[in-house]
């Protein structure tokens, strides 16, 4: 996420230089997005690949299904 918020400003500090985006290539447009992207996943990846990185986040965490609960605590 913040990597996309930092490719928004990056083209809105572009355009506020007197650019518009009809001046970003394609080329570069997909550039920054394939940057973007590979820093998010960079990111997801370091945050929720270390001890109870999934499990200590609500936000990713899939519960146990109701009739595995009880098998929970073995």
């Amino acid at each position: 996420m913040r990597a996309i918020v930092g490719l928004l400003l990056t083209i809105v500090t572009l355009s506020a230089h007197a650019l518009s985006l009809a001046d970003l290539s394609n080329k570069d447009a997909v550039s920054g997005l394939k940057e973007a992207l590979s820093q998010g996943a960079n990111k997801a990846v370091s945050d929720l690949g270390r001890n109870d990185g999934f499990l200590a986040n609500p936000r990713v965490v899939i519960p146990l299904p109701n009739g595995v609960e009880k098998a929970e605590s073995l």
